[in-house]
């Protein structure tokens, strides 16, 4: 026990270290080509961007970031630096080193207005440039020389109007160039400026654009997949784990749905915050249940993990939909809470696949390798945070997509192992079924046999007594005659049997009676020895299901040709079968298999009969042949 004990935890020990290195490595790689604050790029300094012929061919995309002029409390407009810059406070920021208005001042608020600006000094000739400008929460102006480019909702004060979209201008110009950016926010959790712009030549900014919209887009459809596959692979297994990795997939592609709809509409900020948000936190509360049922933890455990996250989801929709009435320390604990949320549900997704990796579940070496990889994105969130990306996600988000996707490759798998079961299931009903109606049928054949008998034992008293009376007359033509219409009597009153195998002949007789009701003439040629080595359940399939796919094609034939033919015998220690039938259907091949005339698919008495013969070691054919279908089978006996 000890050593078994022992051997469990250095798996578990194994799995946590491996997943850690490579987590820690992909995010390494991410952070150096995936960051806006990585990029190579000159920054501006003192609110000024010097720009050459060389940098400008070097770096064709840069991203805006230090040290812009910032005017907090402020709407500025350019006529307000016509005669030099205001003599408002002003100060230097770094685009995301602050989440509000505040920019570090604890007694500011982190709602009103502030004004952005930022001097170019873009080389010679004139030509045209772009500059792609983030969210900015929740409603600007965007001046370029002076002149009004972009206007987002109504950052007026007294008319304001939360607007989102994350746009695209292009200007022309050269030498010196001012950006001004007038921003008033009274309703998000961040305010301002908080991501990065994008400025550069006009091909190397659409093309980052379109490759974050072409990364965006597949992923929105492969969420949505998931969604119609979790429901249709999941139709019929268990409802509860369906309901969730619905949920899931759901939360998922509405969390990839707002950005993606932001770059394409100008949308208010609510209720698109509050729904992000929400999805956000429900996604790590499904993955926490989610992983929680397939690591066979009961319900009580489940419903306490629940209730607290739960609980935070709902307060994180509050925060966002009443961030207006809320202060700057208000804003900052639910911050601290949704960080800690994050955690305990990283923390707990580690001990949860720990244990089930530790009970042997067979997917819980996946589920502790995502649980690692997202308890690392959140240290890697958390000790680096300098990090914003320009195609991809945050880490959480990757980590939250690795997890989500490990889950629903685990449940799909659950799924269709269900879904085969069910099949399975329908055709051992099927078959059971079927052999209830061949055992009525073999019943009822012998019940009138018996009751013919018994008739005939009723009568034989007077055929003697007329016997000796013809015997006594001398008239032996008249006993020939008779004795010829009793015997003609008699031969009604025997069994036809085609093997010494009453299992066999049960079938057989079934199916001579079925192709009778349908019209099709039945041949029946069986040389089987009294003794054969093979299991009379599988015979039975492989007879049951074969006559059974011919009865039906003759079945759907229009015409009066019907007709099957069966011929078995053992030669040099092999069973042979041959069933060749009618047919008029148009098939239909996929692969090595027929499709169903009945269902999407292959026809699942087809795969049986390939099961057992691959299970002797066997070999079938099926050959269709102008209007006859002919079927071989050829199976080694022991």
């Amino acid at each position: 026990m000890t050593k078994c004990r022992s051997s469990s935890f250095f798996r578990i020990l194994s799995v946590f270290l491996a997943s850690i290195v490579v987590s820690s490595a992909l995010f390494y790689l991410l952070a150096q080509a995936d960051n806006k604050y990585a990029s190579p790029a000159s920054q501006p300094i003192g609110g000024v961007l010097i720009l050459t012929e060389e940098e400008l061919a070097t770096y064709p995309l840069r991203f805006l970031i230090q040290q812009w002029e910032f005017y907090p409390g402020k709407l500025f407009a350019p006529s307000d630096f016509a005669s030099g810059t205001p003599s408002a406070y002003r100060q230097f920021v770094s685009i995301g080193q602050y989440g509000g208005f505040e920019a570090g001042n604890a007694a500011r608020s982190p709602h009103g207005s502030a004004t952005y600006r930022l001097t170019l000094n873009l080389p010679s000739p004139m030509r045209t440039y772009a500059l792609e400008l983030p969210e900015v929460y929740s409603a600007c102006r965007l001046y370029v020389n002076g002149v009004q480019l972009l206007s987002l909702g109504n950052p007026d004060p007294e008319q304001y109007e939360s607007k989102l979209q994350s746009r695209l201008v292009t200007f022309e110009g050269e030498g010196q160039v001012q950006l001004l950016l007038a921003v008033s926010d009274y309703a998000g959790i961040y305010s301002g400026l908080i991501y990065p712009p994008s400025f550069g030549t006009v091909e190397a900014v659409e093309q980052m654009r379109n490759i974050r919209l072409v990364l965006r887009t597949t992923v929105l459809v492969l969420a949505l997949a998931a969604v119609v596959l979790s429901f249709f692979l999941g139709f019929g297994a268990e409802r509860q784990r369906q309901v969730l990795l619905t949920l899931l997939c759901f939360c998922a592609m509405s969390y990839t749905c707002v950005p993606l709809l932001r770059m394409l509409f100008a949308l208010p900020l609510q209720p698109w915050a509050a729904v992000e948000v929400l999805c956000l936190h429900a996604a790590l509360l499904l993955v926490l249940l989610l992983q929680a049922g397939v690591c066979g933890l009961g319900p009580r455990i489940r419903i306490a993990l629940a209730i607290p996250c739960g609980a935070i989801c709902l307060l994180a929709v509050v925060e966002s939909a009443c961030a207006q009435q809320l202060s700057l320390n208000a804003l900052l604990a639910c911050s601290l809470i949704s960080g800690y949320y994050k955690y305990a549900v990283a923390a707990c997704l580690l001990c949860i696949a720990a244990l089930g990796f530790a009970r042997n579940s067979i997917s819980s070496p996946a589920l502790l390798a995502g649980s690692t990889c997202y308890a690392t994105a959140l240290a890697w969130d958390r000790f680096y945070p300098a990090f914003e990306p320009v195609y991809g996600g945050w880490f959480p988000e990757i980590a939250c997509a690795v997890m989500i996707c490990i889950l629903v490759l685990t449940l799909w798998e659950d799924f269709a192992n269900a879904y085969r079961f069910r099949q399975s299931f329908a055709e051992e009903q099927r078959q059971t079924r079927q052999q209830l109606a061949i055992q009525k049928e073999h019943y009822r054949q012998l019940s009138g046999q018996v009751e013919r008998a018994r008739e005939a034992s009723h009568d034989f008293r007077q055929h003697i007594r007329t016997l000796q009376g013809l015997a006594e007359a001398e008239d032996l033509t008249a006993v020939r005659e008779y004795l010829d219409r009793l015997e003609a009597r008699t031969d009604s009153l025997q069994v036809h049997v085609h093997t010494n195998h009453p299992v066999v002949d049960a079938i057989l007789r079934f199916y001579e009676s079925e192709a009778v009701r349908v019209g099709a003439d039945f041949q029946i040629s069986l040389q089987l020895p009294p003794v054969l080595n093979f299991p009379d359940d599988e015979l039975c399939i492989l007879l049951g299901n074969l006559l059974e796919n011919a009865l039906e094609a003759c079945q759907r034939q229009t015409d009066d040709s019907r007709f099957i033919n069966l011929r078995a015998n053992v030669r040099n220690k092999r069973l042979g079968i041959i069933i060749e039938n009618s047919f008029t259907d148009e098939l239909h091949r996929q692969s090595n298999f027929f499709l169903s005339q009945k269902h999407a698919g292959a026809g699942i008495g087809v795969r049986s009969v390939k099961a057992v013969v691959k299970r002797h070691g066997g070999l079938c054919s099926f050959e269709p042949q102008g209007q006859r279908f002919r079927v071989s089978v050829l199976i080694p006996l022991a």
